[in-house]
């Protein structure tokens, strides 16, 4: 189950997914969030973090398609820390065997506003077409409406979408959607893999918690010198993802230590 990047969906996923299936074989399913990819918003909600409650459905549903299979978990940059959030959530509980967060930001109070000022130039107008113009017809109705078309910052619009989420105050947002909040609780292997060289999710990020890793059975961080943002790639001519082929080695590995 792959968790998108933050304007991500199941057509621009395909390069994992391809690298996924190419080294392990297994049936991978991209669950895009509300309004993503082609989905329309059929109610004037949305989050770039997406809903925990989401996943349960998507989750339900996957296990009832495939109620034998073993199922494991990935998110990438902003689906991580939708998957982490869940995750702690669940606990033990989780039908997932293993999952990876591939570049998250950990801190989503902090995280978003990082990112490096060339690259949030490009992600704010992104996100901003991407969710709140291409939506416009349904979100423009929400109080908060005129705050956030204006925000000039990916960290200004995340702490300004509360009200499309759901709720009252910014605060009230981040209690119920930081990954941090509730990660100590994860239940199952996690493997957390970053770049030094991230101009995303910084570096500084991952120092702030590299206690989590010590705090959390089961858990590895694997940090880099270089990757970039989910880049990760290697060879001259036809590169590839390096962290695709970390990833389906960590998930084969998982997958043949479980009784």
């Amino acid at each position: 189950m792959v968790l998108p990047t933050i304007c991500g969906d199941g057509q621009t996923m395909r390069r994992t997914v391809t690298g996924l299936r190419r080294r392990l074989g297994w049936r991978v399913v991209v669950c895009n969030r509300r309004g993503h990819g082609t989905l329309p918003l059929t109610a004037p909600r949305f989050s770039t973090l997406g809903a925990t409650d989401d996943v349960r459905a998507q989750l339900a549903h996957i296990r009832a398609a495939v109620p034998a299979s073993a199922l494991y978990g990935l998110g990438v940059s902003a689906g991580s820390g939708l998957l982490v959030r869940y995750l702690g959530e669940e606990g033990p509980h989780t039908p997932l065997a293993a999952a990876v967060a591939h570049c998250p930001g950990y801190d989503t109070t902090r995280a978003f506003h990082r990112i490096h000022r060339l690259y949030d130039r490009y992600l704010i107008g992104a996100v901003r077409r991407y969710f709140l113009e291409r939506h416009a017809a349904t979100l423009a109705v929400v109080p908060g409406w005129t705050e956030i078309m204006a925000s000039r910052t990916v960290g200004e619009l995340h702490d300004r979408q509360h009200p499309f989420a759901g709720f009252a105050t910014t605060a009230e947002y981040h209690r119920h959607t930081n990954p941090m909040l509730v990660a100590d609780a994860v239940g199952i292997p996690l493997l957390i893999l970053n770049a030094s060289d991230d101009p995303v999710c910084t570096v500084t990020n991952v120092d702030e918690h590299r206690g989590l890793f010590a705090r959390v059975p089961d858990s590895l961080l694997v940090l880099t010198k270089r990757g970039s943002h989910c880049a990760f790639f290697e060879g001259h001519w036809r590169p590839r993802s390096w962290a695709h082929r970390l990833i389906a080695e960590y998930f084969a590995a998982v997958d043949a230590w479980r009784p």
